[in-house]
């Protein structure tokens, strides 16, 4: 299904999503023919307070000539860079990898760098389910940075923000203000040890050999969005406009952006039906 002249674009998390526990080839196949399918939705919130974090932290370097001392070693930086979208492209499997920093900072005239990731979440030691897709996306972002020209950063962490676990009733009643309320967040720096960037050579190895299968390969047993996806392209196949409606339902519903199941039904195979359309709809 590959050309030579035609890459495939993929994102430093995307491409990390492969490190997790739960990975399913099937689902990744899928994405990489089709895009995001309508029942996966990340809230567009977490970005705006991702971007506040960044203008506020920046906003006080600008004002002090250092990062807020809760961000610990990291407040040794002097100064930020904004490298903006870093892409790379891998010729031997014709891949682009692409990536938009958090943050980058820097030291002792750029002598130094730290790359930093914010989440807003609360962190548990060994507990973050997510943390092997974090570890690999830092590190896919420190590697398009060393294709870009940029040294390899001195330190790269995840600063989470956690919310008051228990907060008393005096402290609820001192965050109600007049417009709304505030939302007091703590941070948590976790310095990340990368991994050799033969790493993402290896994903991008995979990748490229998931993404020229004919067909979407056996999926993880279990795996949830599977049985999302078998259910919708069989109903899709049977009957062309319910499976429409369906579609037209997950956008109303904003669970995603899609054009359209014949997308999905066009590179589809016939699968089996493991739920009925009634019990699809019903779970969503």
């Amino acid at each position: 299904m590959s050309t030579p002249s035609t890459p495939i674009r993929v994102s430093a998390k995307f491409l990390a999503g492969m490190a997790m526990p739960t990975f399913c080839p099937c689902c990744y196949w899928y994405r990489l023919h089709c895009g995001t399918p309508p029942f996966s939705s990340f809230p567009s919130i977490f970005n705006d307070i991702d971007l506040y974090t960044k203008r506020l932290v920046r906003a006080y370097i600008d004002k002090h000539g250092h990062p807020p001392n809760w961000m610990g070693v990291l407040s040794v930086a002097d100064g930020y860079t904004d490298p903006g979208t870093l892409q790379w492209h891998d010729e031997k499997n014709d891949i682009m990898l692409r990536g938009i920093l958090d943050e980058l900072l820097h030291a002792e005239d750029r002598s130094r760098w730290f790359l930093l990731d914010y989440k807003t979440a609360r962190y548990t030691a060994g507990q973050d389910r997510l943390l092997p897709l974090y570890k690999v996306q830092l590190l896919a972002y420190a590697f398009l940075l060393m294709k870009a020209g940029y040294k390899n950063p001195e330190i790269s962490a995840l600063i989470y923000f956690e919310p008051p676990e228990s907060p008393t009733l005096k402290e609820l009643g001192d965050c109600t203000k007049e417009g709304g309320f505030v939302l007091p967040l703590s941070a948590k720096v976790v310095k990340i040890d990368l991994e050799d960037f033969a790493r993402i050579d290896d994903l991008l190895n995979k990748t490229r050999k998931i993404y020229d299968q004919t067909k979407a390969p056996e999926g993880r047993e279990g795996c949830p969005d599977c049985k999302r996806l078998n259910t919708l392209i069989h109903q899709a196949k049977s009957d062309p406009h319910a499976g429409k409606e369906l579609t037209d339902r997950y956008v109303r519903s904003n669970f995603g952006q899609w054009n359209h199941v014949r997308v999905w039904t066009d590179v589809a195979g016939d699968p089996v039906p493991e739920d009925s359309l009634e019990e699809l709809t019903a779970s969503l």
